[in-house]
């Protein structure tokens, strides 16, 4: 019935995307392999092959115009697109954003880009209020170094620098770690994940 029967699948994928995809891909995941045998030894190499995987959504519906899930079928039948399941890094940062605009911020908002650290109680994480740089946050957490039982948090951003005040719509645009935090803690973690639930996120 599959095969004879005269059904006909429609799909929403974009075949010459596709295959660009894939092409674009395997490009460069080889160029890492050719690297990656530099500093390892030959078995090492062939036994940490990257793997990737890529997507490509149209926003106004959904449609799923690409989608690789690995480098090739015959070897790993997994699909790192759909069953991986990773940090969602990043990508969480517009439903942030979204309880954000909700709440009476604006793009214009100022937030902060600055150093914090946070420390666990036993029941929750909490802000070192007084540690505001560095030097400061260095001194906070000097006290419990070697202490196992004392749980501590120094968030960074991607390229280890601060930019201080920034608008809302700035902190987005250069996807900063510590602003995200930051506006995080000011709305509180509960409402933030309310909003992301609502808008359709089910993991935890």
């Amino acid at each position: 019935m599959f095969w004879k029967g005269g059904l006909q699948i429609y799909t929403t994928l974009n075949l010459d995307w596709q295959k660009s995809a894939e092409e674009i891909m395997e490009k460069y995941l080889s160029k890492y392999d050719e690297e990656n045998k530099k500093n390892f030894s030959e078995t090492e190499a062939s036994s940490s092959t990257l793997q990737g995987a890529f997507i490509v959504l149209e926003n106004r519906t959904g449609a799923i115009k690409v989608m690789i899930g690995g480098r090739d079928y015959k070897k790993s039948q997994f699909n790192r697109a759909t069953q991986a399941k990773r940090q969602a890094g990043s990508t969480f940062k517009p439903f942030v954003w979204m309880t954000a605009l909700m709440n009476g911020y604006t793009p214009a908002t100022m937030v902060y880009d600055n150093p914090m650290a946070f420390y666990f109680d036993s029941r929750d994480w909490r802000l070192f209020e007084d540690a505001t740089d560095q030097y400061l946050i260095s001194k906070a957490i000097e006290p419990f170094a070697g202490n196992p039982d004392f749980k501590i948090w120094v968030p960074n951003n991607f390229d280890g620098k601060f930019l201080g005040a920034i608008t809302l719509r700035k902190a987005l645009e250069k996807s900063r770690n510590l602003a995200s935090i930051y506006l995080v803690n000011k709305l509180g973690p509960t409402m933030v994940a309310e909003k992301a639930y609502t808008a359709g996120i089910k993991s935890k």
